[in-house]
């Protein structure tokens, strides 16, 4: 028992030594193709130009990009890394119009964020790095309708849909610090979700409708592509 204390407190005493935690800071730029969500915007743009009462100057279009930033620890010795941090990516859509019996202008803003706890494992290669994350992801969609009658003043309403799910990322990385006190990396990445985004809340809150007998679920993943620019402080 003492001899396996002692090589504990051996092995604790050289990781010490070697080991360095940094603070992360990043920005990442997503891109994303969530069918589900831009069907439903599509339906809604559909409704308003079949409606006699509204009608949009500009519609909505497709989410296609999203952006945000991360924070976070990583823990690295000899030629592994763990790493904890939050990341979010948001983007905000907006269409515009008018009410045909008073003129009234309005304007409809739909802003979908995510934000994410991530735990990942990352083995290094010299510059090169490879790794994978487990992620929970939190989804808020807000809605916001705001109409400016004809004396200008402005009314509002606003509601928010939110729902949850897990998913993974996968990233290789080129690490550009040479050992400096400041770590810069690029970071390549691909997000698999191992569970569904449930949107109909949001289908109720802007088509105004329940799913219909035999409608195919809607489910999203809102899995994205993209790359982070990431720093390091500290030794590397």
């Amino acid at each position: 028992m003492r001899i396996t204390l002692a090589l504990l407190a051996l092995l604790f005493m050289s990781s010490s030594v070697h080991a360095q935690v940094n603070l992360k800071a990043a920005y990442r730029l997503a891109f994303t193709d969530p069918t589900t969500f831009n069907s439903i915007l599509q339906e809604h743009n559909s409704i308003v130009e079949e409606d006699d009462f509204m009608e949009y100057t500009t519609e909505f279009k497709d989410l296609k990009v999203m952006n945000g930033f991360e924070l976070g620890l990583r823990y690295k010795f000899s030629a592994v890394a763990f790493e904890v941090g939050w990341m979010n990516k948001r983007r905000g859509l907006r269409a515009e119009g008018r009410r045909v019996s008073n003129g009234n202008s309005f304007r409809n803003s739909i802003t979908t964020s995510i934000n994410t706890l991530s735990a990942g494992l990352y083995s290094f290669f010299g510059p090169i790095s490879i790794g994978g994350t487990i992620d929970y992801n939190y989804l808020k969609i807000k809605s916001d309708f705001e109409e400016t009658p004809s004396d200008f003043t402005k009314s509002s309403f606003i509601t928010t849909d939110k729902d949850e799910a897990w998913s993974s990322q996968f990233s290789i990385s080129y690490d550009f610090s040479n050992g400096g006190l400041l770590g810069v990396t690029i970071r390549p990445y691909v997000d698999v979700y191992w569970s569904e985004f449930d949107l109909t809340g949001f289908n109720k809150t802007i088509n105004n409708r329940d799913p219909k007998p035999f409608e195919p679920s809607l489910k999203e993943t809102f899995a994205t592509w993209g790359i982070s620019f990431i720093l390091y402080n500290g030794q590397q």
